[in-house]
């Protein structure tokens, strides 16, 4: 997609901000291709553009940091749970905020902005409860466990990086209803069985498939054991193949070994992310 195609969606508002500011820099080859790009954006005058200039505006290092991240963070080369484990204490050294969504580019206000959207899509799938215990699989900086735990009876965070749970137990360190552990990334086995209501995978699957998809299938049936009846998982991504139609084949088949079906999910565009919500339910 070039430049000016990226610009057009996102000013006729069919991909928020955010995700638009993303794709231009790692469209622009030096800063002052980005600089270009900004540039055409502001003529335009369109709000969402305005948001998107401003975004950069606040983040003057915002290309550096991207390009730096795209290095790091690659979506075709781990071959392990391990080498996701060491891909992620790298990044999150280098932005805590930009290693869990490369798209807030290392700016907490766009990444928390984008935590909301997805938490106002759980309330309105009437997921949340004080009544409910919520595992947060593939947690990484604590950013949902902390907005989410007042809304909750427990939370369990868990992530195969060792630096991304340190800074999740920094900011979380005041919620008492809270556990957080590091995780092999091969399974579920520190959960007990039906001892979880709901389960959170935002940006866990992609990776999971990128390693190996009986490993994301793996995780579906360790899902099914730990949900009690009734319970619910929902799925932000599934990968990063951008073949739709290919990842609710695969998702299918996997749930297919399990007991846990798709739901409907009521459409609600996120206005910050461009994530595929996927919602499985346990029966009751």
């Amino acid at each position: 997609m070039s430049a000016d195609d990226i610009l057009r969606a996102c000013a006729a508002g069919s991909m928020p901000p955010p995700i638009a500011l993303m794709h231009l820099i790692g469209d622009a080859a030096s800063e002052a291709d980005l600089a270009k790009h900004l540039a055409l954006a502001d003529a335009a005058h369109a709000p969402p553009l305005r948001t998107l200039c401003a975004l950069a505006a606040r983040n003057p290092d915002c290309w550096r940091l991207t390009h730096d991240m795209l290095a790091t963070v690659t979506h075709d080369k781990a071959t392990s749970v391990e080498a996701l484990a060491t891909m992620f204490d790298n990044a999150v050294a280098r932005s805590p905020a930009a290693s869990v969504a490369l798209y807030s580019i290392g700016d907490e206000t766009a990444l928390d902005n984008a935590t909301q959207d997805v938490i106002a899509l759980m309330r309105g799938a009437r997921l949340l409860g004080r009544d409910r215990d919520m595992l947060d699989l593939g947690c990484g900086i604590g950013r949902f466990i902390r907005a989410l735990a007042p809304e909750l009876r427990h939370v369990t965070g868990l992530d195969i990086s060792q630096k991304m749970i340190s800074e999740a137990q920094r900011r979380c360190a005041h919620l008492s209803n809270v556990r957080l552990a590091v995780s092999s990334g091969r399974d579920l086995a520190t959960i007990e069985d039906a001892s979880i209501d709901l389960i959170l995978a935002a940006d866990v699957f992609p990776y999971l498939v990128q390693v190996d998809l009986a490993l994301a299938a793996t995780h579906l049936r360790e899902a099914a054991r730990v949900l009690r009846r009734g319970g619910a998982m929902l799925i932000m991504n599934f990968s990063y193949r951008g073949d739709a139609a290919r990842d609710a084949q695969d998702l299918r088949a996997m749930l297919a070994q399990t007991c846990l079906r798709e739901a409907e999910l009521a459409a609600r565009p996120l206005a910050h992310w461009d994530a595929a919500a996927f919602l499985l339910r346990k029966p009751d």
